[in-house]
């Protein structure tokens, strides 16, 4: 039951999950009902298994604390049988030992149903911790060839077909690499080989130097703007504001409510895409490492603002710094600033050089290239938002950090929990339900009470002897007591069930 509900709350998850990434689309098609209706059927699911899975653990904690007094009453019960009037010495010397082994064997239900819980959950952890392992990426000092890829073959699984085959290529240091094609042809997987994240099937595959890696979906803490730049490095004011103003975000940093101490959320809910992405460059900028890997990092930012980081941050900051930059991207209009182009195509590279000479050639990337009206007379790309300064310099006047936070102190009460919160809890699992429950609840001690003294009683030999019973009324009324607290211990754990 576990193992299915668990399931069934994977499959909810990864629906809610899908909804909320593509948000956009569906408030764009108004798909909210469909998607809602595919949810709650999904919950609905999700809701029965926990039920017949709650419900069975009522009926586990039902026979745990039952268990103890059906142990007590059947060994009496069947004592019985063999003498007349019970003595007192034995029976209290036999609920001492009982007594002792009451504790062990209420747990032993609780106990089965947690290590069944904990099966299923080893059985999830291991089948994810015996995946096959990606060879790790030796670390390597820097040399002239930063990257060499000979016949290589890469797969997202060993036992898959190839994504990428054959792969021959050779970047030197401080080369501007762009990598493009159409999507789906391999681009981020190009990236995430070079990095060892795929799975090498055959062939050669060299990194050298220390590496930033750029995703094409930024990566964001939840800490502020400014310890998402620094990312542990001491704090250098020249080097940051330089990589600040580069990666475009002083504007940003004007309007946000405490500047660059501004907190951000979980993956940067406060953020926009194009902010969560100049954030990652910036971020990239400050560690200032030897090989630069970019997966489409201008997707996500205005046509002028990727501009304005193609020109400042990659031809100009790595640039003169003689870091190699090796870049997957959409905007073939860059191109021509590509110290080498690699076109990939039918899962290879189909065309790899200058850009100059690809286009000479008249194959695929020239046809595109034209198609696109780009040529290789376009070496100057123009920012539109040039050299110009923020209105304002936040880091030269005071910034309310009170501002600074998402979140602020808790608030709580403090005291005696008042009447009217009881209530509201007795309401919400049901008036009815709670009546219930108080009533079982009476009867089951009313009844442990009246065989504890029946049993009294029995082993009292004045009292034994003035009421003249037979032996079958005195075991029948002391298991009928035994059975009427189980009864109603059941009962009332299934009503506590069915309130919640």
């Amino acid at each position: 039951m576990r193992e299915k509900a668990q399931q069934a709350a994977d499959s909810r998850i990864k629906l809610v999950k899908e909804m909320i990434t593509g948000i956009r689309i569906v408030k764009y098609m108004a798909w909210e009902r469909p998607f809602e209706a595919t949810i709650e059927k999904a919950r609905e699911h999700e809701v029965e298994r926990l039920k017949k899975m709650a419900l069975a653990r009522s009926y586990m904690i039902s026979v745990m604390m039952s268990v103890p007094n059906v142990g007590i009453g059947l060994t009496f019960f069947t004592y019985s049988f063999s003498v007349d009037m019970l003595d007192s010495s034995k029976i209290f010397t036999a609920l001492s030992l009982l007594n002792l082994i009451r504790l062990p064997f209420a747990f032993l239900p609780m106990m089965i149903t947690l290590g069944t819980q904990y099966a299923v959950t080893f059985k999830r952890l291991n089948e994810f911790l015996l995946q096959p392992e990606v060879e790790k990426r030796p670390e390597r000092p820097l040399q002239d060839v930063v990257l060499r890829m000979k016949n290589a073959d890469f797969a997202w699984n060993k036992d898959e077909e190839p994504v990428l085959k054959d792969l021959n290529l050779k970047v030197k240091k401080g080369q501007l690499v762009m990598v493009v094609g159409s999507v789906g042809s391999g681009k981020s997987t190009l990236l995430q080989s070079a990095l060892g994240e795929v799975f090498k099937l055959k062939g050669e595959v060299e990194l050298n130097g220390s590496i930033a890696y750029v995703a094409q979906e930024a990566w964001i803490i939840n800490a502020t703007v400014r310890d998402n730049i620094l990312f542990g490095k001491p704090y250098d004011p020249k080097l940051y504001k330089e990589v600040v103003e580069i990666a475009a975000l002083q504007p940003d940093f004007d309007i946000m409510p405490a500047g660059d101490m501004t907190e951000i959320g979980d993956k940067g809910i406060n953020l926009s895409g194009g902010q969560r992405q100049r954030i990652s460059i910036a971020r990239a900028l400050y560690q200032e490492r030897d090989v630069y890997i970019m997966d489409d990092p201008l997707s996500a930012v205005d046509s002028h603002v990727g501009a304005h980081i193609m020109e400042k941050a990659i031809l100009g900051f790595l640039k003169k710094k003689g870091r190699t930059v090796i870049l997957a991207l959409n905007q073939i209009q860059f191109l021509p600033q590509a110290d080498h182009v690699v076109f990939l195509k039918n899962n290879t590279i189909a065309e790899q050089g200058k850009f100059s000479d690809l286009v000479a050639s008249g194959r695929d990337l020239a046809q595109l290239a034209k198609e696109f009206g780009v040529t290789d007379e376009d070496q100057q790309i123009k920012s539109k938002e040039g050299d110009k300064k923020s209105k304002s310099e936040k880091d030269e006047k005071e910034i309310d950090l009170s501002k600074a936070n998402l979140t602020g102190e808790e608030e709580k009460e403090v005291g005696l929990i008042g009447f009217s919160t009881y209530w509201l809890y007795v309401v919400s699992g049901g008036l009815g339900y709670f009546f219930a429950m108080c009533f079982c609840l009476l009867i089951g001690f009313g009844a442990q009470v009246f065989y504890s003294i029946w049993l009294s009683d029995w082993t009292d030999p004045a009292k034994y002897m003035s009421r003249n019973y037979p032996k079958y009324v005195w075991q029948v009324v002391f298991i009928s007591g035994i059975v009427a607290q189980i009864v109603f211990l059941i009962l009332k754990v299934c009503a506590s069930f069915y309130s919640n």
